[in-house]
């Protein structure tokens, strides 16, 4: 007979909750290897406005980045 892991079915009860859209049994701490259980359920391109968007987010931090050159070349 194999043992129940009552973490695996703590985070299969909360998981399903949140996929329903109930997030109140989400777990605290909300650790690391929680939160990647969790982003598996999201689409984050959807939420995030559809691929072009995340396109134009990616852009625009690569934009604000400071150039390395000119901030070596100011020390």
């Amino acid at each position: 007979m194999t043992e129940s892991d009552p973490d695996h079915d703590i985070d299969a009860n909360w998981l399903a909750d949140a996929k329903a859209g109930d997030f109140s049994t989400m777990p605290f701490p909300f650790t690391w290897n929680r939160s990647v259980a969790f982003a598996h359920i999201i689409d984050g391109y959807a939420v995030a406005g559809g691929v072009e968007r995340c396109m134009e987010i990616a852009d625009k931090a690569i934009d604000s980045e400071p150039d390395p050159t000119t901030e070596r070349e100011a020390l």
